[in-house]
């Protein structure tokens, strides 16, 4: 029987198909989400231009002072790197494009969203290797409530995030076996970090959390001293030779404002913490902005059947990821595990230091929380169109409520 040869020309057809959606794909999505948040921060901006706290307690109109004029004052002492960054971006955009200052600010912070979002799906797509699961969860990560309001406004956790993908993606690429030249480099990228936000020094904890059980114990003492030791060098020398002071002095001065141990023994307090960065952060319990979220926010969700649905599918979906993570053996679980003990860990450290305004904070969690959610997607012994049905109506609900909520603004 004669055999019939694939047609080679087809075949480079497809393949140069395929090389092209590669490209057109994250393209499209960094475009798209420039143009959005673009016109979010248009209809929010006579608002947190004006006042500040009124947002997720953001600081709003300090975050628009350190990025007008290059300035290492006041609130840049925490952050020392962000001025210094973004102010010489927003100049550029306003001589090369004849933009006003307004609209080059703008349009920086909607760069910065589209560059989150479309990091997001590339990392997916290395990750799960589906190109339609890594779109329909970077449109989670998209929508999710704290990211869809914190890329919208004036605030420097849009580059926290930034800086988190850099880590986290970084760290997955990594051979598993980690030699030390790898963990000097997570430990540079941390140090970097930190000069945006000193919180991203927990980053640090990932390996070392990841390696605890599986590394010899020597290798581990290397693994844990470096990825702690240089990035603080960094941090403090940085700031050191650019103030002349020791930043810690700085970092005690937020912490007595705001942190108290008693905040870790107070039930409400962590249970609020909990509830603004697992829940509220994906799902806005209303249908309008507040400048933060309590306990007895939980009572919004009762207000829409729907979003009680949603809600209740979310918190289903987390905890059998976290089952999935501890109670089975399954690929790339110490990975997971790890990221998601540093989630727990830095939502305890904003119990700590402001469980208040703990909704400002959460957008800082949710990649990782969207690596978890799509190991559930995988992991489901659901048919596909099964999975995808009820993944999508999810994804539809979330992005309906969030964004009704932002456009009806704060209440």
């Amino acid at each position: 029987m004669m055999q019939i040869s694939s047609n080679p020309g087809i075949s480079k057809f497809g393949t140069k198909i395929k090389l092209y959606l590669n490209w057109l794909i994250p393209i499209g999505i960094f475009i798209l989400f420039v143009f959005v948040f673009y016109l979010n921060s248009h209809y929010v901006w006579d608002l947190v231009s004006q006042k500040q706290n009124i947002i997720f307690g953001s600081d709003t109109m300090d975050t628009l002072d350190n990025i007008k004029e290059l300035t290492f004052e006041v609130d840049t002492k925490k952050r020392m790197l962000f001025s210094i960054t973004l102010t010489p971006i927003v100049k550029s955009i306003q001589i090369l494009l004849g933009l006003s200052q307004n609209k080059s600010i703008r349009l920086t912070f909607a760069i910065l969203a589209a560059l989150n979002i479309t990091g997001v799906y590339l990392f997916l797509k290395k990750y799960s290797s589906s190109t339609l699961e890594s779109l329909i969860f970077t449109g989670f990560y998209s929508f999710f409530f704290s990211n869809f309001v914190i890329f919208s406004i004036p605030e420097t956790y849009s580059v926290s995030n930034l800086f988190i993908l850099i880590y986290v993606a970084t760290f997955f690429l990594l051979p598993k076996s980690l030699p030390i030249y790898n963990c000097v480099l997570l430990s540079v990228i941390t140090g970097l970090a930190s000069l945006y936000n000193p919180v991203l020094l927990s980053l640090g904890i990932i390996p070392i959390i990841m390696f605890l059980f599986q590394a010899e114990k020597k290798q581990w003492v290397v693994i844990s001293f470096s990825n702690l030791a240089i990035g603080v060098i960094i941090y403090f020398f940085a700031n050191y030779l650019v103030f002349k002071e020791n930043p810690f002095v700085v970092l005690n001065y937020y912490a007595n404002s705001y942190a108290s141990i008693n905040n870790l023994l107070d039930i409400k307090s962590i249970i609020g913490a909990f509830s603004n960065f697992y829940f509220f952060s994906i799902l806005s319990p209303h249908d309008y902005l507040t400048s933060s979220l309590e306990l007895m926010d939980w009572l919004g969700y009762g207000n829409f059947i729907i979003g009680t649905a949603t809600i209740l599918l979310i918190g289903i979906f987390l905890n059998y990821g976290i089952y999935v993570l501890f109670a089975r053996k399954i690929q790339k679980e110490p990975f997971l595990q790890s990221l998601l003990m540093w989630t727990v860990l830095l939502t305890l450290f904003y119990t700590f230091f402001n469980p208040k305004e703990a909704i400002l904070y959460s957008s800082q969690i949710l990649f990782p929380l969207v690596i978890v959610f799509i190991h559930v997607f995988k992991t489901l012994k659901w048919k596909p169109p099964v999975k995808y049905a009820i993944f999508s109506f999810c994804l539809l609900i979330v992005a309906y409520t969030n964004v009704t909520a932002f456009l009806n603004g704060v209440r």
